[in-house]
């Protein structure tokens, strides 16, 4: 979600505010992946001037993706469903992070 203020063509925002969910198979890569977002975040402003806030409204533990469901999405080939799941992308990945990927209808 994002948000800009005031939100109007032609003008350039005086404020954007935005959410960021962030996922992964730990708390700790949580939590590696929260610190290098306020580093981008304090460069930023640092670069620029301009203040930035980061205020956290929710947290949740990680939840292991479970051994049934890695290998029922490992067996069933992307191209045979309209919705199914394959490992993610990211350097971290663990066989516990997936994301869904769905094709369109």
């Amino acid at each position: 979600m994002v948000n800009v203020f005031p939100n109007s063509r032609n003008v350039i925002p005086g404020r954007v505010k935005f959410s960021i969910d962030l996922r992964n198979a730990s708390d700790a890569l949580c939590d590696a992946m929260d610190a290098d977002i306020r580093a981008v975040a304090a460069k930023l402003s640092a670069d620029t001037g301009l203040p930035i806030t980061i205020e956290q409204v929710s947290a949740y533990p990680a939840q292991p993706f479970h051994a049934d469901m890695i290998g029922a999405c490992s067996a069933r080939p992307i191209s045979s469903a309209t919705a199914t799941c394959r490992p993610s992308a990211a350097p971290d990945t663990t066989p516990s992070t997936w994301r869904a990927w769905h094709r369109p209808a």
